[in-house]
């Protein structure tokens, strides 16, 4: 889902529109947040591995894909890959984790 989002070229603006620009950075959190809650449960439920393993391993790999989608977009019309994003999707994973943590203590 994230790929296919990324994949959609951009319609430039003619000025900032600061709810579209919400909306979009709102997206990044949320899709980055629910991967991470993802990898999470998967690690837990198909794995024995302690809940820093699981953590490590579900935030490091969340960071991977954002980095590498930001990465991707440069080769979509319209659109460019940029560091912002990257620590908004970091926030969302961090976020992520620490409810992870909190719910399988």
């Amino acid at each position: 889902m994230i790929f296919s989002f990324s994949a959609r070229p951009a319609i430039q603006a003619s000025s900032f529109d600061l709810l579209d620009f919400l909306i979009k950075k709102t997206a990044h959190f949320v899709e980055y947040f629910i991967l991470t809650l993802l990898l999470s449960f998967s690690f837990k439920k198909t794995t024995s591995f302690s809940l820093v393993r699981i953590l490590v391993y579900s935030v490091t790999i969340a960071m991977i894909y954002a980095i590498s989608d930001e990465g991707h977009q440069t080769f979509v019309p319209g659109r460019d890959g940029r560091l912002r994003d990257v620590i908004i999707d970091t926030t969302g994973i961090l976020t992520s984790s620490f409810v992870v943590k909190k719910r399988l203590k």
